[in-house]
C-alpha cells in the first residue's frame, strides 16, 4: 500500500482535476469538487483549480442571489400598498448592496456578475426614487386637502353666513319671529349644529323637553310655544336672541376652529384663521355662559363660567384633525 500510494494519490488528483474542468463548465456542482480537493492542496494544479472553482463558486452564488433578488423586485412591483412595496425595495437594496460589498473584498471579483448585481441595485433605487416621488406628491396633495377643509371650517364660522355672533344674531330674531305662526315641523338647524342651544332655551325661557329630543325636529307646537315664551313687548325674553347668538360663537369655535392644526396651514390660511379665531376670542372676553358643578369645597356649588374659559378647556379636549383624517373624510382632489 506504501508503494502504490504516491500513485493513488496521482490518481486521484487527476480524477479530481477531470471532475474540475467538468465543473468549471457547469456539469459539475463546483462547491463540491472545490471541497474534494481541500486534502490536496500543495500541488501546484490543485490550487490552480480551486481558484478557478472558487471564482466559479462566487460567481455561481452570486447569479443566484442575484436572480432570486430580481424575483422579488418584480413581485414587489405588484404590491398595491406603498408601505410595504417600500420595506421590500429598502430590504432588497440591501440585500444588493451587501453582495457587490462581497464581490468588491474578492481579489478577482467576477466583472460580469458585478456588473449584472449594479444594474440590479440601479433598477432598485430607481423604484425607491419613483416612490419617494409619488410619497411626496401625495403629501403635498394632503396638505392642499387641509388648507381647503380649514378654509371651509372658518368659513362655517367666520363668513356672512357663518355662525359669528353678528351674523347669527339677525338670523335667529328671524328664526323666532317664523316661530309664532308655525304650521309644520322642521328640522331647526340651530339644533342640528349646536345642541346645547337645547338645554340653553330650555333653562332661560322654561320650555320643557328641548333636553330630551334625539334630533333637531321641532313640531310646530313647540316653536309656537318658544315664540311665545320669547317674546315680550320690550324685547325677547332674557335677551335669548343675544345668549344664543354668543352659544353659537362660543360652540362654533369649538366645532369649526379648535379640530384645526395652525401649523398645518400655510401662511394665507393661517391668517385667516388667527384672524377667525381672535374675533371670537375678543367677542366673547366677559360673558359667562354654561353652569358647572364645581366639586371645590365640603359641599360643591353650581357656577358659571366665561365662554372664553370654557373654550380654553375644550381646547384641551378636542381631537386635532390630522392631514390622513382630512385626507380620508374630505374627499379632495
Amino acid at each position: 500500500m506504501k508503494e502504490i500510494a504516491p500513485q493513488v494519490r496521482k490518481f486521484q488528483v487527476e480524477q479530481l482535476l477531470k471532475r474540475a474542468n467538468r465543473a468549471l463548465e457547469g456539469k459539475e456542482d463546483a462547491s463540491a469538487v472545490f471541497s474534494s480537493l481541500e486534502e490536496f492542496r500543495g500541488d501546484p494544479r490543485v490550487d490552480e483549480k480551486m481558484r478557478e472553482l472558487r471564482a466559479k463558486v462566487i460567481e455561481t452564488n452570486a447569479l443566484q442571489q442575484i436572480e432570486s433578488f430580481g424575483k422579488n423586485l418584480k413581485k414587489t412591483r405588484s404590491f398595491a400598498n406603498d408601505r410595504v412595496r417600500q420595506v421590500s425595495l429598502l430590504t432588497i437594496q440591501e440585500s444588493v448592496l451587501r453582495l457587490i460589498a462581497d464581490l468588491e473584498l474578492e481579489e478577482t471579483a467576477p466583472k460580469g456578475v458585478l456588473k449584472k448585481a449594479e444594474d440590479l441595485l440601479a433598477s432598485c433605487d430607481k423604484e425607491l426614487l419613483a416612490l419617494a416621488d409619488k410619497q411626496k406628491e401625495d403629501i403635498a396633495k394632503k396638505v392642499r386637502c387641509y388648507q381647503a377643509w380649514a378654509l371651509e371650517q372658518i368659513r362655517e364660522f367666520d363668513s356672512p353666513n357663518g355662525w359669528y355672533y353678528d351674523a347669527t344674531l339677525p338670523w335667529i330674531r328671524e328664526e323666532l319671529k317664523k316661530f309664532e305662526n308655525a304650521s309644520e315641523d322642521k328640522e331647526w338647524l340651530l339644533f342640528q349644529v349646536f345642541p346645547s342651544t337645547k338645554t340653553l332655551i330650555e333653562d332661560e325661557l322654561g320650555v320643557k323637553g328641548l333636553s330630551e329630543l334625539k334630533g333637531a325636529k321641532l313640531t310646530a307646537e313647540k316653536q309656537k310655544e318658544i315664540y311665545n315664551k320669547a317674546w315680550s313687548y320690550f324685547g325677547w325674553k332674557n335677551d335669548i336672541d343675544i345668549e344664543i347668538a354668543y352659544r353659537a360663537t362660543r360652540d362654533g369655535m369649538v366645532k369649526f376652529l379648535l379640530p384645526i392644526q395652525p401649523n398645518l396651514l400655510d401662511p394665507p390660511v393661517y391668517q385667516l384663521y388667527q384672524q377667525a379665531f381672535a374675533k371670537g376670542w375678543q367677542k366673547l372676553e366677559g360673558h359667562n355662559g354654561s353652569w358647572i358643578w364645581d366639586e371645590r369645597g365640603e359641599e360643591g356649588k353650581w357656577v358659571r363660567i366665561s365662554d372664553q374659559l370654557f373654550v380654553a378647556q375644550q381646547s384641551a379636549v378636542v381631537k386635532k384633525k390630522t392631514l390622513e383624517e382630512v385626507a380620508s373624510e374630505y374627499r379632495c382632489k
